[in-house]
């Protein structure tokens, strides 16, 4: 689940090219459930013990995120341009995984981290009319 604001702002606007500067605010929460169970009561728990069940239902605490990144983008017809993005992404809080809704953290899980770096493609469509 993730929830957040984003905006942009047009840097370079020529009839076939435009630059635009990217920013958001957010935050996320992971689940991965396959099968309920009831989390051990202890502060803490390893993976290896908790998969022994043959079951699997974690959760990652809520993180924020905070975006900046640029667009450039190839402008093929008034409604319609593709191009580039690169957005630097920082995370803001651990992300560790919980066994199912209690608080045992599972504790050979790493904290969770966002590779900083996004690449990607744009296609932009619009219609005003």
């Amino acid at each position: 689940m993730e929830a957040g604001v984003y905006g942009e702002y047009v840097l370079v606007k020529r009839p076939r090219f435009e630059f635009i500067g990217q920013f958001s605010l957010g935050i996320t929460q992971g689940f991965l459930n396959y099968e309920h169970l009831q989390g051990d009561s202890g502060n803490g728990i390893t993976l290896d013990g908790y998969m022994e069940e043959d079951v699997l239902n974690i959760r990652q605490k809520v993180l924020g995120y905070a975006a900046l990144g640029f667009s450039a983008n190839y402008v093929v017809s008034p409604d319609f341009s593709v191009g580039l993005f690169a957005r630097w992404v920082q995370q803001i809080g651990h992300g560790y995984w919980y066994a199912s809704m209690s608080d045992t953290r599972i504790t050979d899980i790493p904290k969770s981290s966002r590779i900083p770096l996004n690449i990607g493609f744009v296609f932009s469509f619009s219609s005003l009319n």
